[in-house]
Parts: structure tokens; C-alpha cells; sequence
């Protein structure tokens, strides 16, 4: 709950500050986006929270360093996972950005095993990335991602590799719009965690309002992880600030 609350306050004390005029060069700049969804999903969709849950992300901006803090919660104010992101733009154009990133992050599990008390597990992730964006048209983009996840005090060790096709600003009506992506993914974790997953995602949007609805699903093509992942899926409300 402290995490949550601190959070929350570092971002209503600054975004109105840093989301007015971007003139003066390299200004620092901030966003924000805070979720409620029906059943979580990690950043590695093939991983989830199978509950609800609450997610803020935000974003500070300087020139081409970003850092990138996220935080999860279930409904019941458990810690679910806590992100990390140090990025800094090696190229940054108009139509091409390639991205290196640094994440330091923590996944919370209970441990119910011991004297019927529930013990609150963490295992922390050293997490290197690249990433290349393209600018395919004013609305539409691909994104491809490659993560080296390095699990600390005998967490597991692996390979995220992602492409997302995205569509934005696809017009219903004069107030209304649609965005919409495609990401396909692959992991190799340690321990026969090896899968291909693909996962579809649309948001409704209107035009100069904060709130979104959103929904979301990750179905495993290929896999040998057993048993054979099902089809997850999950729904929710984003407010961006």
C-alpha cells in the first residue's frame, strides 16, 4: 500500500508540471497511465497474475534518457511486481528509434506452506533490452524487442524476443476511435519454458478523455510447457494522464 500511495503522489505532483509546452529543448517531460484489469497480465504476456489487478506505469523523459518506473497490485493491495526501466535512445528519428534499456525489477509470490502463514516471496530480475521502433505511416508502427532476463538468488534465466504490429486512431465517429495491435512473442526460459504466443489487443478511445476500455488475449501456438498453456485473456479500465 506505502508503494502504491508514493507512487500515485509522485505522479499527481508532476505531470501537470511537465505535460504543458515542450519548446524549450530537452525539457524533462511525464505520463502516466493507471489500470484496472480483470486479470493481470505480466509484461512477458505469457505470464499473469490469474486475479485482478491494479497497474501504474510512468514515464520521465529527458532527451534520450527515459526512466520508466512500474508498479502491480492485486485488488487486495498485494504486491505483485515492481519495474524498473532505465532507457536511453541510441538513434531517435522521426520514423526509427533503437533503444537500449536496463530494469531492475521484483515479482512478490505468497508462500502459504509454513505454519499456515502466508510468507511473501520475492525473486528480483536484472533485465537487459534492445528495442527498434518504425514508424510505418502517421497511424501505424512495429516495435521488435529483445529482453536477457536474469533471475538473481536462483531465479529462472531466459529470452523474450516480441514483434508488435500497432494501428492507432482508427475513427468510429467524429468523437471516437479505436487502436489496435498485434504482438507476436517468444520465450526460452530455464526449466522447459519454451513457447510461441500470440497476442491481440484493442483499446476504445475518445477523442480528449483520459479513460480507455481495453481488452486483451494471449494464446500459446507452440510450447513445451506443460501442461500446454491455455488461452488467457483479460479487460480493463486505463486512465492516462
Amino acid at each position: 500500500m506505502k508503494h502504491i500511495l508514493t507512487f500515485l503522489f509522485l505522479v499527481i505532483l508532476i505531470t501537470p508540471a511537465y505535460n504543458q509546452s515542450d519548446s524549450i529543448k530537452n525539457k524533462l517531460k511525464a505520463a502516466a497511465i493507471i489500470s484496472l484489469n480483470s486479470d493481470g497480465i505480466a509484461p512477458v504476456p505469457s505470464f499473469s497474475l490469474d486475479k485482478p489487478a491494479i497497474i501504474a506505469n510512468l514515464a520521465l523523459t529527458k532527451g534520450r534518457f527515459s526512466y520508466e518506473p512500474g508498479l502491480a497490485y492485486s485488488f487486495e493491495l498485494k504486491p505483485w511486481y515492481i519495474d524498473n526501466w532505465i532507457n536511453y535512445r541510441i538513434v531517435n528519428r522521426d520514423k526509427f528509434t533503437f533503444t537500449v534499456g536496463f530494469n531492475a525489477s521484483s515479482f512478490f509470490s505468497s508462500d502459504s506452506s509454513k505454519r499456515n502463514k502466508e510468507i511473501l516471496k520475492v525473486q528480483r530480475y536484472f533485465t537487459f533490452a534492445f528495442t527498434a521502433w518504425f514508424r510505418l505511416s502517421e497511424n501505424s508502427g512495429l516495435t521488435a524487442s529483445y529482453w536477457s532476463d536474469n533471475g538473481q538468488d536462483g531465479g529462472d534465466k531466459g529470452h523474450f524476443a516480441t514483434l508488435i504490429a500497432e494501428r492507432t486512431h482508427m475513427l468510429t465517429g467524429k468523437k471516437t476511435f479505436f487502436n489496435a495491435s498485434l504482438q507476436v512473442f517468444y520465450i526460452n526460459y530455464e526449466g522447459n519454458s519454451d513457447g510461441l504466443f500470440v497476442t491481440p489487443r484493442v483499446s476504445f478511445n475518445i477523442v480528449n478523455f483520459p479513460l480507455s476500455v481495453f481488452i486483451l488475449g494471449t494464446q500459446a501456438v507452440q510450447s513445451n510447457i506443460e501442461p500446454f498453456p491455455e488461452f488467457k485473456w483479460n479487460a480493463g479500465i486505463a486512465y492516462t494522464m
